[in-house]
């Protein structure tokens, strides 16, 4: 009987706090202006849902490493949290303003997009080298799940399960 009313009760906890969480598209750039010959870091995100991630188009830039790929996994308190994310760091071709293109996220449901971004180049005629930490642009698309949806989902998990008197 203790192990029955304990499994239900995990049921419960589970419908109560496993639910979904928001689904978040993210990129961050480590700064929108660059002396010729440094380099940029460009970081995309993706929390909370499965798809195909694709890249923008690189142009006017080289591919000094990337992507970098790291995923994560928690699951605290019965909350699951996954991520994944992918780094580049990309060294313009030349002085000037160049324009990265969107990337995209697809889950067959869905197609997320970023904003495009503008990097200006500027002359280095020192050969300065800057220090590349932090982030000093980020966009975040953040798609919400509705509580109420949510609850009404949770009350109609509830009236279904039986319980039974062993």
């Amino acid at each position: 009987m203790r192990i029955f009313l304990l499994s239900i009760i995990v049921t419960i906890g589970t419908l109560l706090f496993g639910q979904a969480q928001d689904i978040v598209f993210q990129q961050q750039l480590s700064r929108d202006t660059v002396l010729y010959g440094n380099y940029i870091e460009l970081k995309y995100t993706i929390e909370n849902v499965n798809g195909d991630f694709q890249a923008p188009d690189f142009e006017g830039f080289s591919i000094v490493s990337g992507p970098n790929v790291s995923s994560q996994f928690t699951m605290i308190n019965g909350a699951i949290t996954q991520s994944s994310s992918y780094s580049y760091y990309l060294r313009p071709l030349e002085e000037g303003i160049i324009t990265i293109g969107s990337a995209h996220l697809e889950n067959g449901e869905d197609l997320w997009s970023t904003e495009s971004m503008t990097i200006t180049v500027l002359p280095n005629p020192d050969g300065t080298i800057q220090n590349n930490r932090g982030y000093g642009w980020t966009q975040k698309i953040v798609v919400k799940d509705t509580v109420a949806t949510q609850k009404d989902s949770l009350q109609e998990k509830l009236k279904n399960l039986k319980v039974r008197k062993i």
